[in-house]
């Protein structure tokens, strides 16, 4: 049984990872914050919302499957990702007056992030996962989205201390995209890795 769960979360971390296999929040993922504090703060925020926003989507889908208006998922995961950023804000406003401001200048990347979108929908869609595994794999799949968050932050700020050394047409977005296309090939390597 725990042998399972380490491996779904594994598995949902490293090899379906929601920016590198899914493609689902690479923009806010490429322009990551600079500083890696900002970065790990910003994967914490995701991590949450995330999670908040899969468990209740998964509570409302229940819902529309017994009234047969599955049409709403897209439309109810959107509302409850506005509100539960909303609160978070407020939340964030209140106790955490530093936080605050980091989210209030990344809430609209993160209000349209379909990483946020993507997570809350494929996990309270799905037929075969329990409420538990929902959460599980929507933390697993926001704690994913954080790893690749700090390497892109690491990546960015080695990428603009090298900025004069590289090639004038490499310069900038160019070889950030062809590092994370690096990085996406190196994460697939770990596909042939879960026993």
């Amino acid at each position: 049984m725990i042998e399972a769960v380490l491996t779904a979360f594994i598995a949902a971390v490293f090899i379906e990872n929601v920016v590198t296999v899914r493609m689902l929040g690479a923009d806010t993922a490429l322009y990551s914050p600079a500083k890696p504090k900002e970065a790990f703060e910003l994967g914490l925020i995701m991590i949450v919302l995330s999670v908040l926003t899969a468990a209740s989507a998964f509570a409302v889908n229940l819902l529309w499957v017994r009234l047969d208006l599955t049409v709403l998922d897209l439309l109810t995961t959107i509302v409850l990702t506005i509100l539960w950023l909303s609160l978070l804000r407020l939340l964030c406003r209140s106790f955490y007056p530093a936080l605050s401001d980091l989210l209030q200048s990344w809430s609209p990347s993160l209000l349209v992030s379909s990483a946020v979108l993507g997570i809350g929908l494929i996990y309270s869609q799905s037929q075969t996962l329990s409420f538990g595994a929902a959460l599980g794999q929507a933390a697993a799949s926001g704690l994913g989205f954080l790893l690749l968050l700090m390497i892109y932050s690491g990546l960015n700020e080695r990428l603009e201390q090298a900025r004069f050394s590289q090639p004038r047409a490499l310069r900038g977005l160019p070889s950030l995209l062809l590092a994370a296309g690096l990085i996406c090939l190196a994460f697939m390597g770990f596909n042939g890795m879960i026993f």
